[in-house]
């Protein structure tokens, strides 16, 4: 449209230029945005901070980050003044790119410029870069009264400090947003559960979702409560992720097949069949089909438990309910089989797996 303005008689006008620019950055296309940037001058029309701006916010969503400093850049030169919003998107365009350390040098170079926004792109960038040191020194820079950190800033940083398995950090840093008045969300503890699962912390996580999180009424998503059983389950704590898990019912919280499986594995760790089998028969009440690690973990329940019947039956319901046993599931029941000196049905499942059924290991040949 606005190449054939001429052929019409039409003079383009500085209007003209910026909405189609404005166009091209509400639908994506950079290259058209930065090609307008390019003609303006040739047209007389030289471009403002508006139009300078929506280029480098254009660059920025496409994660063109040399070419959103290219024209910041370029607005020096030009004396055009840089505003927030212009040296927000190129610190955000340095984060898409993992260019944290130039999104460092944009925020320490013109700190009149960015706002919260920009400092938890820069933040962001610091995260993505695996630079967890610079979150707790971008929120401190941010300490005075023109700009206070908020909630995006400080969830930028727990995301930053999780990247670097600083759960102590993390849980300081949610300290921190208490003293400034700062009401931690979903998100916020969210995340730092998240470190303090990659750190095998339980005790702390079921502290912070059992304990402090309803203390603060912040509820805790399905997200939240399948970490804390996943950290259980791998710490060997069944008592503990059943008691996450009755918490996240009668709460209300709809528990989706990986909550109910980390609960089954967790009791089957703790030799516990009969509560795996309850869980097992359980995610029917919840609407949800159980899967081959359902079923493999309830059976090597049994298997521990020397109830090879059960761990039989159970196959055979895995079938009637078209759930394809896998090798694991195989395995179990025949580990089961052997606790019961069941030789020859030991033998018959090995020999189905070796029909094609699942393909048999060192495992199963060794439980046979």
């Amino acid at each position: 449209l606005l190449d054939s303005m001429p052929k019409a008689a039409l003079v383009p006008s500085q209007i003209s230029y910026s909405s189609a620019v404005n166009a091209c950055e509400r639908d994506g296309q950079w290259q058209h945005a930065v090609r307008l940037l390019r003609v303006m001058p040739g047209a007389r029309i030289a471009p403002d901070a508006i139009t300078y701006s929506t280029v480098v916010s254009a660059c920025s969503r496409a994660g063109e980050w040399e070419q959103a400093l290219a024209i910041l850049g370029e607005m020096s030169q030009m004396q055009v003044c840089i505003d927030g919003i212009c040296c927000n998107a190129a610190i955000s365009a340095c984060g898409a790119g993992s260019r944290w350390q130039a999104a460092v040098v944009l925020m320490s170079q013109g700190s009149e410029h960015p706002d919260k926004v920009g400092c938890s792109a820069a933040i962001s960038a610091a995260a993505k870069g695996s630079v967890w040191e610079l979150a707790p020194a971008l929120l401190r820079s941010m300490g005075g009264a023109a700009m206070r950190p908020d909630l995006v800033c400080y969830n930028a940083a727990l995301k930053a400090l999780e990247e670097g398995k600083q759960w102590r950090r993390g849980l300081g840093a949610l300290e921190d947003m208490a003293t400034r008045s700062l009401r931690a969300g979903q998100v916020s503890f969210r995340v730092a559960l998240s470190s303090l699962h990659a750190c095998s912390r339980w005790q702390k996580m079921l502290d912070m979702l059992l304990i402090r999180m309803p203390e603060l009424s912040v509820n805790g998503d399905e997200g939240a409560y399948v970490l804390s059983l996943s950290c259980c389950q791998k710490s060997d704590q069944w008592r503990d992720a059943l008691g996450v898990f009755h918490a996240m019912v009668e709460e209300q919280v709809a528990p989706g097949t990986i909550a109910c499986n980390a609960a089954i594995s967790s009791c089957e760790k703790g030799s516990q069949w009969m509560l795996a089998l309850a869980l097992l028969m359980e995610m029917r009440d919840f609407g949800l089909t159980a899967d081959e690690f359902s079923y493999s973990s309830a059976i090597s329940a049994c298997a521990r438990g020397g109830q090879w019947q059960l761990a039989m039956e159970l196959l055979e319901m895995m079938s009637e309910s078209s759930v394809a046993p896998n090798g694991i599931c195989y395995n179990a029941a025949i580990a089961a089989l052997e606790k019961g000196s069941q030789w020859q049905s030991a033998l018959t499942l090995l020999a189905m797996m070796d029909e094609g059924m699942a393909e048999p290991d060192e495992i199963s040949f060794s439980a046979a």
